[in-house]
């Protein structure tokens, strides 16, 4: 049996055959693992990023004009690159994917997914506040300011930054190689567009993200990361070019109760393969896919590379502070709540951080009250611990009642 670094060797070896030049390193050999996605009770690391200068009792509320509480809690900008578009084209990787037992309904799932994300509440609500080119250490942006670029949204360019086309994803049923090295999942994004370019009518650009789904059990404590990274590829009688890109890594979280999304109860509907939620008719794995997806989309968008773009003072991003923290009044059916996208599909999907949301304090109640905007999560803060910090927003402009209609 090869080692995980034999695999790895095997894979350069093969790629370079294939003319792929991997001498063009991202700018750590092995990139660093942004936003985990840890399992529910991992403990954790904390790795502080060093946050500019700012006056924590005067946040800049220029942009929302939503009320003038303090920040203690909020993402604040770095001085790196956001994501304002990208073009995501996903990867399932490994022996498995060939095999409808394992496979289930997780790439028609994740395809469809991808297809009706762009556009969503969910995606529009959080994400359409944050913008690169503002000051560094500011908690917002100022709509309209010289300079400054938006992570594109529905909501504040009319449509949305993402752009995926149903069924562009590649499955490689060759042995997958295990995450715990993120240059093992960087080179198979560079052999898997060599591989496109040599097929034709395709150009990678700085802007596409490689989601890579493997079909190896969940190890080290986590779910999911995203990184970054640069691939040379050779067009057809051209040369060498290289191109930075963002990528992200998901084990197969199937059985994984630390990954699971709240999806469910599961049952096996009668003529039916494997167990699907009576909730949203989604396979166990396929939620808990769809729920890492979501996590690492959102910090790809607001975080991508370096220098680092929008994080606490710990260093957690978008999604991290908000992961594993679920449920809120009138949208619950088994403790989850409900995000339905453009096809009407129903989703269990964590809520977001948003800086707005928790500089304002203009509706704050107990029980607490929802911003007629948006529908935030205030009775929890991040990390689910009620401490009054109201930052995780689903981002549904309607709510979803019990019968899962609008």
């Amino acid at each position: 049996m090869r080692t995980s670094n034999q695999r790895t060797i095997v894979i350069v070896v093969l790629a370079l055959c294939a003319g792929v030049a991997f001498g063009a390193t991202p700018p750590d050999p092995d990139p660093p693992m942004l936003g985990i996605h840890w399992q529910k009770g991992a403990v954790r690391p904390v790795a502080t990023v060093t946050a500019p200068t700012v006056d924590r009792a005067s946040p800049d509320v220029s942009a929302a004009s939503k009320g003038s509480g303090t920040c203690s809690d909020c993402l604040t900008y770095h001085g790196g690159p956001i994501l304002a578009t990208t073009r995501i084209l996903p990867i399932f990787w490994g022996t498995s994917w060939s095999n409808p037992a394992f496979a289930q309904d997780k790439i028609s799932g994740l395809d469809n997914w991808h297809t009706y994300y762009p556009g969503s509440d969910y995606e529009s609500e959080t994400l359409s506040q944050y913008c690169s080119g503002t000051t560094s250490g500011a908690t917002t942006c100022t709509a309209g300011a010289n300079g400054q670029t938006f992570v594109r949204t529905a909501k504040n360019s009319g449509s949305s930054g993402v752009s995926y086309t149903p069924g562009s994803y590649v499955v490689d049923t060759t042995t997958a190689g295990s995450g715990q090295k993120t240059a093992t999942i960087l080179s198979e994004v560079c052999a898997v567009i060599q591989k496109k370019v040599a097929a034709g009518n395709f150009t990678p650009t700085t802007s596409d993200y490689y989601p890579v789904y493997v079909d190896l059990p969940v190890s080290g404590g986590y779910c999911a990361y995203h990184s970054y990274g640069t691939c040379s590829y050779t067009p057809k009688g051209g040369k060498s070019t290289n191109v930075n890109i963002t990528f992200a890594f998901f084990w197969n979280a199937d059985g994984n109760v630390g990954c699971s999304s709240g999806d469910g109860p599961y049952v096996t509907a009668p003529g039916g393969s494997y167990p699907v939620s009576t909730l949203t008719g989604h396979s166990e794995g396929l939620g808990s896919l769809a729920d890492s997806t979501a996590h690492e989309l959102a910090e790809t968008r607001t975080d991508p590379s370096s220098p680092r773009a929008w994080t606490d003072a710990s260093g957690s991003e978008i999604g991290d502070k908000c992961e594993w923290n679920t449920g809120y009044p009138g949208q619950v059916v088994g403790n989850a709540p409900v995000v339905k996208f453009l096809d009407n599909t129903a989703w269990v999907l964590q809520p977001l951080w948003s800086n707005l949301e928790a500089i304002d304090t203009s509706t704050r109640s107990t029980p607490p009250t929802f911003l007629p905007d948006t529908f935030a999560q205030q009775s929890l803060s991040s990390k689910g611990a009620a401490s009054g910090s109201y930052g995780c927003v689903y981002g549904l402009s309607r709510p979803l009642n019990l019968t899962g209609a609008y």
